[in-house]
């Protein structure tokens, strides 16, 4: 339940475009953590209004729309999830950043997490790796919107079944870890 001191923050990524800096995600996320972002619960003179073609606000079966015609500001979902878990202040003493998504295809290029990371990333000049279940023949968008290698995690031919299994899994993952640390440090080898 909401109180009347609760702030309402409507969170997609489809089709929004990302806030550049950390002084324009500040701006953005600033009325829902502080407190003066409308609410359902806050008596306004606002009436409500239309938020048919905007982006993002179809999302979730129209929840978006619902928050935004009630007064909520629409940010982009990865955005608002690298602020809550200080994302950039880690990235700065980090030597690379590792990310991941099930599939990477175009699509992963239009917003979603791995692409949202790699930006941030991007902005403090860290290289990032994307650790992939399955990838497209072509990610060419994907390496223009910053992901610097895309890595397959299965070692071996395996069910889907057999690659979710706790055991392979563990192993599957360890020894991409494995490949994404070795690509970066030969990268900064001495030639």
């Amino acid at each position: 339940a909401t109180s009347a001191t609760d702030a309402v923050l409507a969170v997609s990524d489809e089709g929004m475009p990302a806030p550049t800096d950390a002084s324009e995600r500040a701006a953005v996320a600033a009325p829902a953590a502080d407190g003066t972002a409308p609410t359902p619960c806050r008596r306004s003179k606002r009436a409500f209004r239309s938020v048919l073609g905007v982006p993002g606000a179809g999302a979730a079966g129209g929840m978006a729309a619902a928050l935004l015609a009630l007064g909520a500001q629409l940010v982009p979902g990865v955005e608002a999830v690298l602020d809550l878990v200080n994302f950039d202040g880690a990235c700065v003493s980090s030597d690379v950043v590792i990310t991941g998504e099930g599939h990477m295809d175009e699509q992963s290029a239009g917003g979603k997490t791995p692409v949202g990371v790699a930006h941030r990333a991007k902005h403090l000049h860290k290289p990032v790796i994307a650790l992939v279940g399955g990838r497209a023949e072509n990610l060419e968008s994907v390496y223009q919107e910053g992901v610097d290698l895309v890595l397959p995690v299965v070692r071996h031919p395996m069910t889907l079944e057999e690659a979710l299994s706790e055991s392979e899994a563990h192993a599957n993952i360890a020894c991409a870890g494995e490949a994404a640390i070795r690509a970066y440090l030969m990268g900064r080898a001495p030639r």
